[in-house]
């Protein structure tokens, strides 16, 4: 090889590393200073009727530092979207609002069982019969879900995803388990779902299966779904904690893990970009006090779970309104074609617009949660 020919492979090498180099720093460039940016997706229009009985349309837009967001699991049989949660962060304030929808809430419309779990469902077999594949249709019936959440709530729902019990315990165990105090024996075993419970009851570490076991428990729960809720709340608040306490950025092998599970289990609209932005906030930047979860109040009817809409709107309003919208107009269209209820039908109309607080408790935050847990009516 002559001293030419080494000079120019040099060269080659040398230039090369320089641009991948360049292409690490600028790629680690754009996350660290990733910003979501509004599009027309983000505006939205109401119909606002005043005192003359005339109508009016209002535009509203996104405004910066608050985004909601909604996040459904499924079981492995039916597509029963057993878990639903409407997410808030508001990065302005440091805080995160979580609230939870009963599988049973009742849905008007041509819905299955007219239950919210069937709602996603529904939506993807629609999806399937009109040609969709299998991961086009499920992000399409995520998104018609929270698009149709958007119009009953009047709010603006960022980004949405979908997992499956396969990605859940794949986190979980990417984290190397979560400790929990269970709060009783769990035992249960339903041969057609292939679910075997069986865990006692105390402080221990639960590997992907066990918290597979624990939250979808809720045989010996006095409230049944909303006992199930609330020890959902419990794993969520100890699972906020391992990820605050072991999660960070220096911690390559956990993240890759992790971000892996998420991946491979999840469907959503969100990108690497938001990931990271939105992650590395939550995680960094909120308080375990800050973090309050909500089961969306409401009352026992029937087969059925009636939501209360004042005290709905009241969570909905200070929680997730992310938008300009004045507090007049998002009132007057909160759930105007009431969706989560049935007007011809008296038992459901009345406690959907009663007035006294809920039956049953709702509001927790994070930090109490582990410190105090709660407490469980059983039979």
């Amino acid at each position: 090889m002559t001293r030419k020919i080494f000079r120019n492979i040099i060269i080659i090498c040398v230039a090369a590393f320089i641009m991948a180099a360049l292409s690490v720093a600028l790629c680690a460039n754009y996350l660290l200073n990733y910003k979501p940016v509004p599009t027309e997706k983000d505006v939205a229009t109401f119909i606002v009727t005043d005192d003359n009985g005339e109508t009016q349309v209002v535009h509203t837009t996104q405004v910066e530092g608050s985004y909601n967001f909604l996040v459904l699991g499924h079981d492995r049989a039916a597509l029963l979207t057993d878990v639903i949660m409407l997410i808030n962060y508001n990065m302005i304030d440091s805080k995160v609002t979580i609230t939870q929808f009963p599988r049973d809430t009742y849905v008007s419309g041509d819905i299955p069982t007219n239950k919210i779990n069937a709602v996603f469902g529904s939506y993807y077999n629609q999806e399937i019969a009109n040609g969709g594949d299998y991961e086009e249709a499920r992000l399409k019936a995520t998104r018609r879900l929270a698009d149709t959440l958007e119009g009953v709530f009047g709010i603006n729902i960022y980004k949405c995803a979908i997992m499956d019990l396969d990605g859940f315990r794949q986190i979980v165990d990417a984290l190397g388990g979560v400790e929990v105090d269970v709060p009783t024996d769990m035992q249960y075993v339903d041969e057609a779902q292939n679910l075997y419970i069986n865990l006692h009851a105390g402080l221990q570490t639960l590997n992907g299966d066990q918290a597979e076991q624990f939250v979808r428990y809720r045989k010996s729960y006095l409230q049944a779904d909303i006992g199930r809720e609330n020890a959902q709340k419990i794993f969520m608040s100890a699972l906020i904690k391992k990820l605050k306490e072991s999660v960070s950025i220096s911690n390559t092998g956990k993240l890759t893990s992790i971000a892996n599970a998420l991946i491979d289990n999840t469907t959503t609209d969100l990108t690497v970009s938001d990931l990271v932005f939105f992650g590395k906030g939550w995680i960094g930047d909120v308080q375990l006090s800050d973090m309050r979860m909500f089961t969306a109040p409401g009352n026992g009817v029937e087969a059925y779970y009636i939501l209360q809409k004042n005290v709905l709107l009241d969570i909905i309003k200070n929680n997730y309104n992310t938008t300009d919208v004045s507090e007049a107009v998002l009132v007057q269209n909160f759930d105007k074609n009431n969706f989560f209820t049935e007007v011809n039908y008296q038992p459901f109309y009345q406690s959907y617009i009663r007035t006294e607080e809920p039956t049953i408790g709702y509001d927790f935050s994070v930090q109490e949660i582990i410190d105090d847990s709660i407490y469980i009516p059983q039979y």
